[in-house]
Order: structure tokens, then C-alpha cells, then sequence
């Protein structure tokens, strides 16, 4: 899967990156790193569902779906950048594309591509050593982490980061600059609030009403953002944000979507609330989503 998916991610990031900036990208691939940990410690970090090569069994191949192909995927090509440099990554999956147009491949498909690209491009020590530096059986196989960590952190992100910390050691003061929030772009406005969930202990009931009334994150637009800012309020037992949260996962059946809300309620001792708000929607949702919530 990560062949189809890591590679449009990465693509994807490309584009973004040419239309709204370097930085833009790499706040994207921050917070798709975080999306694809998450996942990895659900399934248990020595699982094969937390590596590219999920051993499936007779489970179903829906209980292996995760963000995992996806960021992975994407970070096995940013990696390759750092050893070959971006235009031959886009010069080796052209020829790759070019070599298995219409065909079904696997992941050793895209290595006789590789190591055919470097004999091609590279002087003999040169091939030698990028060779040498992708450990493809790690990257691929092992579940967990990948072997090389990649910074993808920016300027504006740790600003974003920093803004959150400003607010837990603020003593409910707004700090400064608080209104700047406003004018990020959404994926800023998410790093904001990880940095809250990554500091959950810290995070009260009186700090998740001071940053509503200075942001009004309850009404925002944005479903990255409710995504993250729902389960917090629930799970701290801010009452404004239930009929919003209520609201949210009546209106779409996205499971990225659904199951933050609904486990926040299991965690808060709310089983019946989230009973009640399924039973509501069990009509509505996509059978799948069904299977997955009950």
C-alpha cells in the first residue's frame, strides 16, 4: 500500500510546497509523523500493523489500515532526498512509474528501479555508498519508528509550539502575542493544539476555557482542528464543547474523524452519552464505520 500512498503524499507535499512554501510542507509532514506514531502505539509498537509490511493472516485487511502507509511511505522518499538529492528522486520514480506503468508491483520492484537509477546516475563509490546508508529491509519490514529520525520542524512551527507552552505556564494570563493564532494556516493551528494534548497533564479545565475565550476554538471551521480540541475539551470536562461535538459526529462519517470524539467520552466515564449519539447516527454511518465504533 505505502507504494500507492507514500508516494502521493510525497507528491502531494511537492506541490504544496511549490504553491505555499517549503515550510508548509514540513509542518504537514510534522503532523503526519504524530498521526503515524499514534497509530503505530495503538496497534503496539512491535506489531507488524506498525511497519509497511503488515502480516494480515486471516484478520481483516480494513484492521490494518492506517496512516502509517501513508507517512511512512512519504518519509522512506524524504529520506532518500537527503542521500541522493531532490531531482533524482523525482528523476527515479519517473523511470520507476515508467518501468512498471499498468502492472501490479512490490516493494522489491522499486529496489531493482533504485539500484538500477544509481548505477545509471552515480559513480561507482557514490551508488556504493547511498546503497549502503538505505537499510530497505529496516525501513520496510520493522515495525515502529523508522531507522532515521527526520527533522521536520520549521520556525513558524516551533512559534505555534511555543504559543501552547506560553498559555500551560502562563498562569491564566494570555500571552502577548495570542492573537497571531488567528492568522496561521490550519496545519499551525494543529501543531498549537498537539503541543496542548503532549502537555495533557498540565492542561485544566480553567486553561481550556481561557484559550476558548481568547480563540474561540468551539466554533471553528476547521474539522483538523475539532478533531483535536473536542476530545481535550471532553476528556477535561468542558460542557460548552459537547452539543458542538455532538454536532460534528452528526454530520460526517469519517473515522478519522469519529473516533477521537467517541473514545473521549468512553474515557470520561460518558459511556452512555456516546451510546445515545451513536444509536443517533447508526443509520447514517458507513456500515464499516459501524463495525469499527461498536
Amino acid at each position: 500500500m505505502w507504494l500507492n500512498e507514500g508516494f502521493t503524499v510525497f507528491e502531494e507535499r511537492k506541490v504544496s510546497a511549490e504553491i505555499h512554501g517549503k515550510d508548509f510542507s514540513l509542518v504537514n509532514a510534522y503532523l503526519g509523523n504524530i498521526s503515524m506514531y499514534g497509530d503505530m502505539v495503538e496497534y503496539g509498537l512491535d506489531n507488524s500493523y506498525a511497519s509497511l509490511h503488515p502480516e494480515i493472516g486471516t484478520d481483516k485487511p480494513d484492521n490494518s489500515f492506517s496512516e502509517i502507509p501513508y507517512e511512512k511511505g512519504f518519509q522512506i522518499l524524504f529520506y532518500l532526498e537527503t542521500l541522493m538529492g531532490a531531482d533524482h528522486v523525482q528523476a527515479l520514480i519517473q523511470k520507476h512509474i515508467q518501468t512498471h506503468s499498468q502492472q501490479s508491483v512490490i516493494y522489491e520492484d522499486f529496489i531493482m528501479v533504485f539500484d538500477d537509477y544509481l548505477e545509471e546516475n552515480f559513480s561507482v563509490d557514490d551508488a556504493e555508498k547511498i546503497k549502503n546508508a538505505m537499510d530497505w529491509e529496516t525501513w520496510v519490514k520493522a515495525p515502529g519508528l523508522p531507522p532515521v529520525t527526520l527533522d521536520f520542524k520549521t520556525k513558524e512551527l516551533v512559534e505555534s509550539q511555543h504559543l501552547a507552552t506560553e498559555y500551560i505556564n502562563g498562569g491564566g494570563k494570555s500571552p502577548a502575542n495570542y492573537t497571531e493564532y488567528n492568522s496561521w494556516y490550519s496545519s499551525l493551528k494543529v501543531v498549537f493544539l498537539e503541543q496542548l494534548i503532549e502537555s495533557y497533564d498540565k492542561v485544566d479545565l480553567a486553561l481550556i476555557k481561557k484559550i476558548d475565550d481568547d480563540l474561540n476554538i468551539t466554533s471553528t471551521l476547521d474539522p483538523e482542528c475539532k478533531q483535536r480540541w473536542y476530545p481535550l475539551g471532553i476528556r477535561k470536562g468542558y460542557e460548552p464543547i459537547k452539543e458542538k461535538a455532538h454536532t460534528f459526529i452528526s454530520s460526517m462519517g469519517r473515522m478519522k474523524y469519529l473516533k477521537p470524539i467517541y473514545q473521549a467520552l468512553l474515557d470520561s466515564n460518558q459511556k452512555p452519552l456516546a451510546i445515545q449519539w451513536f444509536n443517533e447516527n447508526i443509520d447514517f454511518y458507513h456500515p464499516y464505520a459501524v463495525d469499527q465504533l461498536k
